[in-house]
């Protein structure tokens, strides 16, 4: 029985934004290791390594048990979308466009959520929503510039398996909320890892067997590790820790931020001037984010009431 006890929008609004950080980060950091590392390679030394490192903690500090055979079906059923077909569309189609392609494409997943979410009945078609996400979307354009957006015909294949990448995680999170009602979130990202490495080993294995250690530097070895450790076990944990107390949309919201994280980056790091643009593309952005995300307080109260409604009916059939 999912615990909702003591959540609060504020430690999910933080555990979001957490992630959009890491995903800010990790999509600098996946570059530089795919200038020396073969995408398929990078995929499956990041989903296997995730799965090892995800296993041996669950083994030790988590120790459910899945219940039936039809709940391991669906954890490998989402684990398709969520991380085979994601991570491998991601990074190959990172590795044949440009960065700045990549970031306003995967700027679409929110919209798509929406929609996917729609369809499938598991959110009310909200006008706040919608604006929202045209809002925030209009600050990515603000933000990065038209003059710096190319999508050239030498691009199109990246771009379109960056968009399907987009549209892949949004049926993850849309599919997978029902299981996170029944299982830690731990749980749950623990076996779509594991089954996430089967499927990726036949696409990547040749090319993870041809590597040479030794000719990969230091610095990119650092950037795997971060791939590994925060932008795989700790953001998909997290990640399922935010969707089991809230809506896909507003998990999905929180993508928008991570341009605007990477821009900060920039100026805090790199020495580069803060613009006008900048500062308003920032209000558009948080302004969007604000507006799908404006119920989730209510949407926790009534979380919260269906859990003692179950809890209730389950002491009564004993």
């Amino acid at each position: 029985m999912t615990n909702f006890t003591r959540v609060t929008p504020l430690k999910i609004h933080l555990a979001l934004f957490t992630v959009s950080l890491i995903f800010g980060i990790s999509s600098v950091t996946s570059k530089i290791a795919l200038m020396e590392v073969n995408s398929y390679a990078l995929v499956v030394m990041r989903i296997s390594s995730a799965a090892i490192l995800l296993a041996i903690l669950h083994r030790f500090l988590i120790k459910e048990k899945i219940q039936t055979a039809r709940d391991y079906f669906l954890l490998a059923w989402y684990s398709i979308f969520g991380i085979v077909i994601n991570q491998m569309l991601f990074l190959k189609g990172l590795s044949l466009t440009t960065a700045i392609n990549a970031t306003v494409l995967v700027t679409a997943i929110p919209v798509v959520t929406i929609l996917i979410a729609i369809m499938m009945r598991k959110e009310k078609a909200s006008f706040r929503k919608i604006i929202g996400s045209v809002l925030s979307f209009i600050g990515i354009l603000v933000l990065l510039g038209s003059e710096r957006i190319d999508f050239a015909d030498q691009y199109f294949l990246g771009n379109l398996l960056v968009f399907l990448n987009g549209v892949s995680f949004a049926i993850y999170l849309v599919i997978s909320k029902d299981i996170l009602k029944r299982y830690k979130p731990a749980t749950v990202v623990t076996w779509n890892f594991i089954f996430g490495t089967v499927g990726v080993l036949p696409f990547g294995w040749n090319e993870t067997l041809a590597l040479h250690p030794g000719e990969i530097s230091a610095v990119a070895w650092w950037c795997i590790a971060f791939l590994i450790l925060f932008a795989s076990v700790l953001v998909y944990y997290i990640n399922g820790w935010a969707l089991q107390r809230t809506t896909p949309s507003t998990v999905a919201a929180y993508i928008y931020i991570q341009p605007l994280i990477a821009t900060i980056i920039s100026v805090t790091w790199l020495g580069e001037t803060l613009k006008v643009s900048t500062v308003i593309a920032a209000a558009l952005i948080f302004g969007g984010v604000f507006l799908v995300s404006l119920k989730m307080r209510e949407e926790l109260r009534n979380d919260r009431e269906l859990d003692l409604i179950k809890e209730s009916v389950a002491l009564k059939e004993e």
